[in-house]
């Protein structure tokens, strides 16, 4: 073998070793920063990076109301009901403040009437999506299209992103 050409298989064989050490390096970052990426995702999956606060006081209505329009979630609802009739938390997915009664919740939450102040948290494994907006309304009776107005001073906080 002449001279020069092994030289030459010595200077390949540096050069692939140094590309394998960038290449593994590259391999390396890159699996650093999908791991971050994922964590942030499953924080934010889990409200963990703040979830938005949004406290509500029922009036004597159905109390329509939009919280946040565009792609949310859903992680808590903490509630405060001192009457002592039950009342019905229906949940939308709209971009406007829901007509209730006439739209169709997506999800409905009993909110149990106690003397007592019961306070019952609806915490959600995995967070409800709403593509669309997250509305709601609190009525008297548990049909879809009940518009039985609410009793004044329900205590509703969600915590949303």
């Amino acid at each position: 073998m002449a001279q020069g050409d092994q030289n030459l298989q010595n200077g390949d064989a540096l050069e692939i070793n140094l590309n394998i050490k960038t290449l593994e390096t590259t391999m390396t970052n890159l699996l650093l920063t999908a791991n971050r990426i994922q964590q942030s995702i499953d924080q934010m999956k889990h409200g963990e990076l703040g979830a938005t606060a949004f406290l509500h006081l029922t009036t004597a209505s159905t109390n329509s109301t939009l919280i946040a329009a565009g792609p949310r979630t859903l992680h808590s609802v903490r509630i405060w009901n001192t009457a002592a009739a039950t009342y019905y938390l229906k949940l939308y997915n709209k971009a406007t403040a829901p007509n209730v009664g006439t739209d169709v919740p997506i999800m409905l939450l009993l909110l149990e009437g106690t003397a007592g102040g019961v306070t019952p948290t609806f915490g959600f494994d995995h967070p409800i999506a709403f593509t669309l907006g997250l509305g709601f309304g609190v009525t008297s009776g548990l049909p879809i299209a009940d518009v039985g107005n609410a009793v004044t001073g329900i205590v509703l906080n969600f915590g949303y992103v």
